[in-house]
């Protein structure tokens, strides 16, 4: 006997205003045991939360939280196995304490968790917990329940869930009290399994397990300054009290996990911390932080270094330069601050210096993609492109999305001559941008100077083409 899939209808957006908070619960709430989303309908769905999220809410666009956000979620994701989603990790600018993972892997955490957390292990435990639910594909059954319903609508309507306040209100109306208790019976219930899920992916990455506990606690200590009209952790992931426990008694129990004692990157993690209260908020208030750590202790490297990047910000780069040599004569090795002070280097146009510090960054973390791309950047305006190409493939290599390494090979093919690579990539560009149309343009004129360019170049023009000429048609229908 088959079973029918659900029906979607692709709709227009405005649908998700009449929809009320009866079908948020069914969507949450729903037990999934029957059937899931199949792979591509849940890709869809995630890239369309993912474009409501991002015109809602601030991302931190900062290419070092970025890249440490995502370094991490892939450190965790190595100890899943093989996955059908690519993964994203991204930074919202929010003094919320609050993560989520929606669809298809596109997780979520706000700066104020982030801040709010003591360790890198305690993130780690998080992350560790949101990529849980994907795997579990909580989400994903629930919404195969919800028939009928436009991807926008179903977007708008989980980001409304998500986020709360002020956007939750524009997507939602009305009540069902009725439903609540089937909601937290089933929501624990996903809870305590991304909590076994996640504890497991948490130690094979090598982390302490206590950091899970630890995590949670840290939760209910900051629930008390929670805003009320917005979902925090404790209330978007019920039951942190009992679950503290079970998972404590979980890790104890399991033999395999007493040996591991791993922090991971602690500087690194300190210095995320300082760096996203120097860029996020208020800058008088990081400010009055990072003076108040100094007047405890004259040489605190993070002081110094949270005062470097406020007056970066403030392109006060003396000054800067000051603090954060200041930071490095306590930890002189620390990679972040050294690729901190490259970028400041280059900035200033000293770029001797500014190699001399960031190939120690290299030696000490080969695989920083801030460094690899400011080296380049280096190598570029010395007029060396051979030498620059060099280090933008290495950074395509670990990240092939990073959109300025992909504009600038753009142009150094230009300047080569190469018009079929230099207009891919300058498409490519362009398309992760989400400018589909300039991509396009691109994309053309690639393919009309790609005559006697290899195969594997031309089979690249034509597949970001379709995929591009895609992406511009559900744009243009509001998806």
């Amino acid at each position: 006997m088959t079973r029918s899939r659900p029906i979607f209808r692709r709709g227009p957006g405005w649908l998700g205003r009449l929809v009320s908070a009866a079908v948020v619960l069914s969507l949450v709430c729903l037990s999934g045991s029957a059937w899931a989303l199949s792979y591509t309908e849940e890709k869809e769905l995630g890239r369309e939360v993912f474009n409501y999220i991002k015109r809602s809410m601030k991302i931190v666009d900062d290419p070092i939280v970025s890249n440490y956000i995502n370094d991490l979620g892939r450190k965790i994701l190595k100890a899943t196995g093989p996955q059908p989603f690519d993964y994203q990790f991204f930074v919202l600018d929010s003094d919320v304490v609050n993560a989520f993972a929606a669809p298809a892997g596109y997780v979520f955490i706000h700066s104020g968790l982030i801040t709010s957390m003591e360790s890198e292990g305690q993130l780690a435990a998080i992350i560790s917990h949101e990529i849980a639910h994907v795997t579990s594909r909580h989400l994903s059954e629930r919404i195969a329940k919800t028939q009928r319903l436009s991807w926008a609508t179903l977007a708008g309507i989980l980001a409304g869930a998500f986020l709360g306040g002020d956007v939750g209100q524009a997507m939602m109306l009305g009540t069902m009290a009725g439903s609540v208790q089937m909601q937290l019976a089933y929501s624990r219930h996903d809870e305590r399994e991304a909590d076994v899920k996640g504890l497991t992916y948490l130690v094979e990455s090598g982390y302490d397990p206590r950091f899970m506990m630890e995590a949670f606690q840290v939760m209910l200590r900051t629930a008390w300054s929670a805003p009320k009209d917005v979902p925090t952790y404790l209330t978007t992931h019920p039951g942190l009290s009992e679950r503290i426990s079970s998972v404590e008694t979980a890790a104890a129990s399991n033999p395999e996990y007493g040996g591991v004692r791993g922090r991971g990157d602690e500087r690194a993690f300190q210095a995320l911390k300082a760096r996203l209260l120097a860029l996020v908020g208020d800058a008088q208030r990081a400010r009055n932080h990072f003076e108040s750590l100094l007047r405890q202790d004259p040489d605190d490297a993070l002081g110094h270094y949270g005062l470097a990047v406020l007056y970066q910000q403030e392109q006060n780069f003396n000054q800067s330069l000051s603090e954060f040599n200041l930071a490095l004569k306590t930890q002189p090795a620390n990679p972040t601050i050294l690729t901190d002070l490259g970028n400041l280097l280059f900035q200033k146009k000293d770029f001797s210096q500014a190699m001399e510090v960031l190939n120690k960054v290299v030696v000490i973390r080969p695989y920083s993609v801030q460094a690899l791309y400011f080296l380049g950047r280096v190598y570029e305006e010395q007029g060396r492109p051979e030498k620059a190409e060099e280090f933008y493939k290495r950074v395509l290599f670990l990240n092939p999305d990073h959109a300025d390494v992909l504009y600038r090979m753009g142009l150094i093919y230009g300047r080569q001559g190469d018009l079929a690579r230099a207009h891919l990539h300058t498409g490519l560009s362009f398309k992760v941008q989400g400018e589909y149309k300039k991509a396009l343009f691109h994309f053309r004129k690639a393919k009309e100077n790609a005559a006697s360019a290899p195969l594997v170049i031309k089979e690249r023009i034509d597949k970001a083409l379709a995929e591009t000429e895609t992406e511009e048609q559900k744009q243009k229908a509001g998806f």
